[in-house]
Parts: structure tokens; sequence; C-alpha cells
């Protein structure tokens, strides 16, 4: 989420073969070309997906989108995009295309549903990699269907039915940031089954000697409060979000940018969410963030009380909302 400081990963599978109970007669023999056809699009279906790899700088994930986009992270930060492809060998192209740089690289689909990167071809000169510098990508989540999430696709996602995974990640959590200096933020956000949210945001304060709000030390919650309502929804092990309201305040079209985090670990009670690293226009770099959000069932914000009744969880007017916010009118 834009509140958050928040901002995306890469791919793989195989197997193919004839449908159990099923034979082609002679006289009913499909075309070669067909038949190839219709292997290559299975097998480009099950390559479709989010993947990890470790090395001893880390880690690299990739994902690997139905359309034919491709993402690159090493650790929490984004390093190319590129188009990808199955060749006629039944290995997966990746053609990646920067200022000064063209790079075709090869990985090997392995029978365990795995990548492994075995060539590179850069600027026209191909090295195949050693043993020990190729790297394998496990398959950490199935799905990244269609395109990556845009502005226009997850407006598109309010009132959707819920994914399994959606289905357990709706409800109301709580979660904090806090500086050495015992600054920082504590926020309470639902997570609705119309794939809407709110979320509240209320800052840390550290009390000095002799100051009212408590001994020296204690850290009080206060400050303004900021409540930001939006749209979020999963594809694999990623949590997409996309800001609409601000506070009071309209984002207009040209300010709404889809930003992501990985869903690192969850349980009944807590989600692990891990912001990537990002940039601002202004070049300013924003490192990886973590937070862990606790699973409540009442909201303690002021902003957030209307959202603690039972049927809370399930819809919010997002629209009307947006229509009826303010447009700033200075630049944001």
């Amino acid at each position: 989420m834009k509140i958050r400081n928040l901002i995306l990963i890469s791919f793989l599978v195989i197997g193919c073969g004839k449908e159990p109970g099923k034979e082609v007669s002679k006289n009913n023999s499909p075309n070669p070309s067909t038949e190839r056809t219709v292997k290559e699009l299975t097998l480009k279906d099950k390559v479709v997906g989010f993947y990890e790899g470790k090395y001893k700088q880390g880690t690299n994930k990739l994902v690997l989108w139905e359309n034919g986009e491709f993402e690159s992270y090493r650790n929490g930060a984004k390093r190319f995009t590129a188009n990808w492809k199955i060749n006629k060998n039944g290995e997966l192209n990746v053609a990646v295309k920067e200022k000064s740089k063209e790079a075709l690289l090869v990985f090997r689909i392995n029978s365990d549903h795995s990548l492994t990167g075995t060539t590179a071809t850069i600027n026209g000169k191909q090295e195949v990699l050693p043993g020990k510098d190729q790297i394998t990508f496990a398959k950490i989540k199935t799905g990244a269907k269609g395109s990556p999430p845009t502005v226009k696709s997850m407006l598109t996602v309010i009132g959707e039915p819920l994914t399994k995974d959606e289905e357990n990640f709706a409800g109301r959590r709580k979660g904090e940031s806090e500086e050495p200096d015992g600054t920082g933020f504590h926020y309470e956000t639902v997570y609705r089954r119309d794939h809407t949210y709110s979320l509240s945001t209320l800052y840390l304060h550290t009390s000095n000697d002799g100051e009212e709000g408590g001994a020296s030390g204690a850290v009080d919650i206060g400050g303004e409060e900021w409540v930001v309502h939006g749209i979020w929804r999963i594809i694999g092990d990623h949590v997409y979000f996309l800001d609409l309201v601000d506070g009071n305040q309209k984002i207009t079209d040209n300010e709404q940018e889809v930003t992501w985090a990985t869903l690192s670990s969850s349980d009944k009670n807590a989600y692990g969410l891990e912001f990537p690293e990002s940039k601002d226009e202004d070049g300013v770099i924003f490192p990886v963030v973590k937070y862990l959000e606790e699973t409540v069932e009442k909201l303690k914000h002021p902003g957030m009380w209307p959202y603690n009744s039972p049927n809370a969880l399930e819809s919010f007017d997002l629209l009307t909302a947006y229509k009826h916010a303010i447009v700033e009118e200075t630049n944001r």
C-alpha cells in the first residue's frame, strides 16, 4: 500500500501427454503441427507461476505471467522485466532488452517443476554456465494468470468472489512499525470480502520525564489519524493493493499505482507481509520493509469503529467514497 512505502518477482512447470482411456485411430490421426501446438500451449500454461532460488549473495525471485511477461527480483529489489516463451527444445527462453544490453537467458524445465539457468547470450556472445553457477528456482506458487495487475484490472476485482487464499486472508488485523528512537506508527486494517480494504494509521510517541501522558520512555499512540481506502487481491504469494482515497482526498488517475507485498508467512492469527525496495519520483530509495499483522476481533482506532460490525467485513461502497472525496488543489 502507498501509505506503507510499497511496490514485484518470476517462473515454471512441465508435463503433458495422452488423455487416459483414449486412443487415436490411423484414420483420425491428428495433424502433427496441431498436436505440437496443443503440447506447447499445455507446457506454457504449466510453466506460469512464482519461483525462488537461493545463492550465496541472497535470494532471487521470478514471476512468469501467462501473457509472456517476466519479472526478476534480487533480495527484494526489482532487477528487470523481460519476455518469455518456450523454445522448440522445450526450454524456457527469457529475452531481456535494456538500454545498452540485450540478453537471452535459457532455463531447463526440470521434472520436479523447477527451473535451472543453463545458458546466457549477452550482446550476441553466448556462454554456457558451469554447473556451480547454475541457479535452480523452485516453484513456490501457481497462479500468475493473465497479466500483472494494472489499475484497470484491479478496479474490476471489486465484488468478485474470493479465491481460497483470499478467503483465509480476509479479516481485521493490526500492525506496528517502531524505530530505535521510539517513533513509528501503529495501524489497523480491514480486508473485506468484496476486495476492498480500509487502513488507519496513528503515530507512536515516546514520553519524556515530566511530560503528561505517562512515565519516561512509555510509548503512546496518538496524533492525527489517517485512513486510506482501496482494493486488494492475492495472486500467488503476492498481495496487491490499489489506494483510491487517502484521508478525505481522492487519489487521481495519474497518481494511482498498483503496489504489492510478499505474503511471507501466515497462520490463523498472523500474516507476514514483506514490501520490496522501492524508489520515489525523486530517486529516494525506500528499503525492504516487513510487517507482522495480527488478527483482532475489534478495531480500536476511532476511524475504524464503523468496521467492527459483522457485516462490515462483507462490503464497502468504495466507488461512492471515491466519487465524493475531494481533489487536492496543489500537487501531492
